[in-house]
């Protein structure tokens, strides 16, 4: 069911057929790059696989002709800028293809910068008459929720590609609780209403792409396929068609789920069978949809009682600190968890924070963590925040924003640099550990030949980094 219903304007690919308005499978080439050769996939096995579209990617660049031979539709994926847009529409239609999504921006645009770009990307889509759908990407236009909203707003003609591993993973959507969650649901209306294709995997606030997602993760990740689902039902066509292109990346780019021993990384299962399965289960939903929205519990981290984390919803949550059941008395620091970005109003964060700031003064114990998706979302909130509350006590934990900015190994000195501006206020640094794509255990000692991997070599930059930050 739609939690709220926004009647949006025609958002589809139309294939110009007299049929009835279908899911179409789409096997993105990312999915079996890295592959070994005697596992080659090609365009029959493909076909026979129940795909019918394929989506070629500017960084992995496909042969389309035996896919257009064999019936498929072929789609275009790209990371570019709009100066190059129009250019490479022009050499995208010329060659076949019938659409593209777009990866453009790094996430620190103005809200002025962002509208441009939601302009000129439709403006070039009706000119071309080529159907371009902006991706929902950490570290790009489209990082943050509000921004892609307020974009929306400004032109709501914009059409995307939904990719909500990196949503459910940045705004932690998994871990919060379920009325937050339904609100959340309907701030995203809007977004729903607009989604003309998905990149599909299984995500988890730990990890961008999992094969097996605990069970509320994939709860919330059927949850919000199913709102575009209903979307897509109520107000297309004859001949129109949702894409749903399984991206499942190689373990050389970061995302893949991987086994970690000294001897170094493997994928954890074979990836394009990984995407047979994911679609089965896509195909279920959609067909079926859900028959509820009961979500399973949300899967807490062990409590400890020497440094306790409290999660501070509502003013009347501080009574929390009260709990002698708690042992409160016993603990070094009390780590307080502060509100919901996305949700909550200015005046509710206003209270809140005022509210903790007259706790922390009479406890000292008290420190605010830095956390995804609460009023240290990312780094300038924080940083805004300092500067007009220059006495906070800070629980740092960097492994937060570097997942959900998702900061690159290129990134990490100038991030470095951008902590110090932190540290009057950091009382206690945490131990936890994370690339830009997942958290991770304590760094293992690896074998000579581990380190001739790629993706070990990033792990051990990574672990380096945290290290300096937990001595300091």
């Amino acid at each position: 069911m739609l939690i709220h219903y926004q009647k949006p304007a025609p958002a589809y690919v139309n294939l110009g057929k007299q049929a009835e308005p279908q899911l179409l499978f789409t096997l993105n080439m990312m999915t079996i790059s890295g592959r070994q050769r005697s596992a080659k996939i090609t365009a029959t096995t493909a076909w026979q696989d129940g795909y019918q579209a394929m989506q070629s990617h500017l960084l992995l660049p496909t042969a389309i002709k035996p896919f257009k031979q064999k019936g498929f539709i072929c789609t275009q994926a790209a990371i570019t800028t709009v100066k190059k847009l129009e250019r490479k529409v022009k050499r995208w239609k010329k060659s076949g293809f019938s659409c593209a999504t777009l990866i453009i921006g790094d996430g620190s645009e103005t809200m002025a910068e962002a509208i441009e770009i939601a302009n000129i990307i439709t403006a070039t889509a009706r000119k071309y008459e080529f159907p371009l759908m902006l991706e929902l990407h950490r570290a790009s236009v489209t990082e943050g929720i509000p921004t892609v909203l307020m974009m929306i707003k400004a032109n709501p003609d914009l059409r995307f590609n939904a990719d909500f591993s990196h949503y459910i993973l940045s705004y932690r959507l998994d871990q919060i609780v379920n009325d937050a969650l339904l609100q959340t649901l309907l701030l995203m209306q809007p977004i729903f209403a607009r989604v003309a294709y998905f990149h599909g995997r299984y995500a988890t606030s730990e990890n961008i792409q999992t094969p097996k997602p605990n069970a509320r993760a994939k709860a919330v990740y059927f949850l919000l396929l199913d709102q575009v689902f209903q979307y897509f039902k109520r107000e297309a066509s004859a001949g129109d068609v949702l894409f749903f292109a399984p991206e499942l990346l190689q373990k050389l780019t970061g995302y893949a789920y991987i086994k970690r021993s000294p001897q170094g990384h493997s994928e954890y299962s074979d990836r394009y069978h990984q995407s047979l399965d994911l679609n089965t289960e896509v195909k279920k939903c959609f067909d079926q949809g859900l028959c509820s929205i009961d979500l399973p519990a949300i899967q807490r981290t062990p409590y400890d009682s020497n440094r306790p984390t409290l999660e501070i919803n509502r003013e009347e949550d501080f009574y929390k600190l009260d709990n002698s059941t708690l042992a409160l008395n016993q603990a070094q620091y009390i780590v307080i968890r502060l509100g919901n970005y996305l949700n909550d109003s200015a005046n509710k964060q206003q209270i809140l924070l005022s509210a903790f700031i007259h706790r922390q003064q009479q406890d000292p114990r008290l420190l605010l963590d830095t956390r995804r998706n609460t009023q240290t979302h990312d780094l300038m909130m924080t940083q805004a925040l300092l500067n007009t509350h220059a006495d906070i006590r800070l629980h740092l934990n960097a492994s937060e924003w570097i997942l959900s900015e998702e900061i690159t190994i290129a990134q990490l000195r100038p991030f470095r640099r951008r902590l110090k501006t932190l540290a009057p206020n950091i009382v206690q640094t945490s131990s936890a550990y994370a690339t830009a794509e997942h958290q991770y255990d304590k760094p293992l000692s690896y074998t000579l030949k581990a380190l001739l991997s790629v993706s070990v070599i990033m792990e051990i930059i990574y672990s380096r980094f945290y290290q300096r930050m937990i001595k300091k």
